[in-house]
C-alpha cells in the first residue's frame, strides 16, 4: 500500500476514528451517528505514525518505524509570515523526535480560544488607534518568549528535530523532500500527484491509487483558491467573535455567512528594533531554508511531467 506515514504531535478527532474504523469493517453500511464531541474536552495526542498531520523529519526513523523511502511532500512560506501566522493561531508545538514535543504556555491565558481572542483584540487595537502596534507589539513578544520552542526557526526545527541545525535541515531538505508553495497551492497539488502517479505506476493497486489521487485532486481544483486566505490568518465576525478561516471551503459554502470584518496585520518594518531583531533571530535559519526551497520548487518542475 502506498502513503505518506507521518508521525507526531497530531490531534485525534474521536468521531473520524470511530467512523472510519466502521468504514474499515463494512464500507457498504451507511455510516452510524456518532454523538458530538462535548465542548470540553482533553485534547489527545498521538506520537505514533498517522497519515495526516505536521510532522517532524526524522531520518533515523525510516526503515523501521517509517518506510525506508518514503515520499515526504512539505509546502513552505516566507519564514516572517509564517512566525505571525503562529502567533495570531496560537502555535504550541515545535519540532521534535516522537514522544520528545514539547508543548509551550501561551502566556496570560489557559485556553487555546482565548489566546486567540486575546490576540484578536490586539489587532483590533491597531485600527482603532490608528495603526499603533504597542498592544499587538507586546502580546507578540510575550509569545515569542514563552513559546521559543514552537516559533524559533521552525523550518530547521521539523527538517531536523534531533540537533536543529540548520546545515543538517538543509541536507534532509535536498535529500528527502518534495517542495510545494503555500502561493502556488494548486499548482503544488497537481505536480505532487504526478510524482505520485509516476513512482507508483507498475504497481498492483496502481489503478486504485490513481482514481483516488484524482478524484481528490479535482475536489480540491474545483475550489477557488483565495489569496487572502493563505496570507492573513484571522477574521472578525461584526458581532466581535472570531471566525476560523477554513482554507479549503468552496465558494458556494461562503455564502450566508455572517459578514466579517478584515483583521490588521501589523507589518514587520512597524515593529520597534529590538522585536525586529527578536524576529529576525528566530526566522534566520528559515530563510536559508525558504531561499532553497525557492530554488528547488523549480529545480523539481519537471518531475511530475511525462
Amino acid at each position: 500500500r502506498t502513503s505518506t506515514m507521518n508521525f507526531g504531535p497530531h490531534r485525534r478527532n474521536p468521531k473520524k476514528m470511530q467512523q472510519r474504523l466502521q468504514l474499515m469493517k463494512n464500507p457498504n453500511l451507511p455510516l452510524k451517528h456518532v454523538p458530538p464531541v462535548p465542548s470540553v474536552q482533553t485534547a489527545n495526542y498521538d506520537y505514533s505514525p498517522s497519515l495526516k498531520t505536521h510532522v517532524g523529519l526524522d531520518p533515523t526513523l525510516f526503515g523501521w518505524i517509517l518506510p525506508e523511502n518514503p515520499m515526504v511532500f512539505s509546502t513552505f512560506r516566507e519564514p516572517i509570515e509564517r512566525l505571525l501566522s503562529s502567533f495570531h493561531y496560537g502555535i504550541q508545538f515545535g519540532g521534535g523526535r516522537p514522544g520528545e514535543v514539547g508543548k509551550c504556555m501561551l502566556p496570560g491565558v489557559e485556553k487555546l480560544e482565548n489566546w486567540q481572542a486575546r490576540v484578536i483584540e490586539a489587532r483590533k487595537a491597531v485600527d482603532e488607534s490608528r495603526n499603533d502596534t504597542t498592544v499587538y507589539q507586546n502580546v507578540l513578544k510575550e509569545y515569542l518568549t514563552e513559546c521559543k520552542s514552537a516559533a524559533d526557526n521552525a523550518y530547521v526545527q521539523f527538517l531536523d528535530p534531533n540537533t536543529k541545525n540548520v546545515n543538517v535541515a538543509l541536507e534532509n531538505l535536498e535529500k528527502y523532500v518534495i517542495v510545494g508553495l503555500q502561493t502556488h497551492v494548486e499548482e503544488s497539488l497537481e505536480r505532487w500527484m504526478n510524482i505520485t502517479l509516476r513512482s507508483c505506476r507498475g504497481r498492483p493497486q496502481f489503478p486504485i491509487i490513481k482514481d483516488r489521487l484524482q478524484k481528490e485532486y479535482h475536489t480540491q481544483a474545483g475550489k477557488k483558491w483565495r489569496a487572502s486566505d493563505l496570507l492573513t490568518d484571522s477574521e472578525l465576525k461584526l458581532d466581535g467573535t472570531p471566525k476560523r478561516n477554513d482554507h479549503f471551503k468552496h465558494e458556494k459554502e461562503r455564502e450566508g455567512e455572517e459578514p466579517t470584518v478584515k483583521l490588521a496585520s501589523p507589518k514587520f518594518e512597524s515593529f520597534d528594533e529590538d522585536l525586529q531583531k527578536l524576529i529576525l533571530e528566530y526566522t534566520a535559519g528559515d530563510a536559508v531554508i525558504f531561499q532553497r526551497v525557492l530554488e528547488m520548487y523549480e529545480e523539481q518542475r519537471h518531475w511530475g511531467l511525462e
